[in-house]
């Protein structure tokens, strides 16, 4: 059995009023393409991390499905 590669998104600062965590996710999607996470686990950490809400969080990892990701997490940011 092969491991899957991890893919570290390293988010910084915060959002923009108008912007929302389904658009990270977007433009993941804009960039790697439904099949660009296929054999990967995607890990979101960074200090952008602290600054999304738990909703934001697991829009974000609920819809690295749509990458073909083995699975995503988010790290825990106190």
């Amino acid at each position: 059995m092969t491991m899957p590669k991890v893919v570290l998104v390293n988010l910084k600062g915060k959002l923009q009023d108008w912007v929302s965590g389904k658009d990270i996710i977007l433009e993941l999607l804009r960039l790697l393409s439904v099949k660009g996470g296929v054999g990967k686990i995607f890990e979101y950490g960074g200090e952008g991390v602290k600054n999304l809400s738990v909703p934001e969080r697991a829009t974000i990892t609920n819809m690295g499905a749509e990458l073909g990701a083995t699975t995503s997490i988010s790290q825990v940011m106190k």
